[in-house]
């Protein structure tokens, strides 16, 4: 049987700077110098962790937390 190295990340928007990858940080109005390089080197280290992943031969799946909530909301109540 073949073994399959699949790694799956669900990012929460905020932490991992849904929708401003190419400028994390920008988003935010107080502590700016903190929040962008908080932001940035989480972007910078999903790459990396992917990155790393992929040379091993693993298959990186990467889902927006917020993309899937309120399915796993209403899953739980079932």
């Amino acid at each position: 049987m073949l073994r399959q190295q699949i790694a799956i990340f669900v990012d929460g928007d905020f932490w991992h700077a849904r929708g401003h990858e190419a400028k994390p940080g920008e988003q935010i109005a107080s502590r700016k110098k903190f929040w962008r390089k908080k932001l940035a080197r989480n972007v910078e280290r999903d790459k990396e962790v992917n990155d790393a992943l992929t040379q091993e031969g693993w298959l990186v799946l990467r889902f927006w937390r917020a993309r899937y909530r309120r399915t796993w909301r209403n899953a739980s109540k079932a």
